[in-house]
């Protein structure tokens, strides 16, 4: 079943939820920064949601320090993604570390270490954002042009 709705986060939409939205959903930030007109507010070790004029832009959950979800499991409950990013995340690596799946009517992204992944690698991170065309998540994320620290991979390179 192909989902078609913005999926949230704990109700916390991006795009639509506003910041004092997301402190009577979840509470009083740990801490809180401000880069270039965006808020950072933080929440324990792994969660931060962006928030520019007053509205949620994005979430973003690391999962370093707890499981997450099995590449299997998010293929089962999402679908298969809009689009499959070989992400190389460190300036000094050579070749891609991580795939990511972009489902991005859902507003969704999920990063599974190595490329390829297993279908038992468990994700490393979750973003949402407000729905958008993959054109938009490009932009959004400055990959317009795709540069080597991405490229769209086909599925059977993406997973072993």
């Amino acid at each position: 079943v192909k989902l078609a709705e913005q999926i949230p986060y704990q109700s916390v939409l991006p795009g639509k939820t506003t910041e004092s939205e997301v402190k009577s959903i979840l509470g009083l930030p740990d801490k809180s920064s401000v880069f270039q007109g965006e808020t950072n507010l933080v929440y324990g070790s792994n969660l931060g949601v962006l928030v520019q004029d007053g509205i949620v832009t994005s979430i973003l959950i690391s999962l370093e320090d707890e499981p997450g979800q099995t590449l299997e499991e998010v293929i089962l409950q999402y679908g298969c993604p809009d689009l499959v990013l070989a992400v190389n995340t460190m300036e000094d690596q050579v070749g891609y570390g991580s795939i990511r799946f972009i489902y991005s009517p859902l507003g969704l992204a999920v990063s599974f270490p190595g490329y390829p992944a297993s279908l038992s690698a468990r994700a490393e991170a979750i973003w949402y954002f407000p729905t958008m065309t993959i054109q938009g998540y490009f932009e959004k994320n400055g990959w317009a042009d795709l540069p080597f620290s991405a490229k769209p991979v086909e599925w059977n390179d993406a997973v072993k």
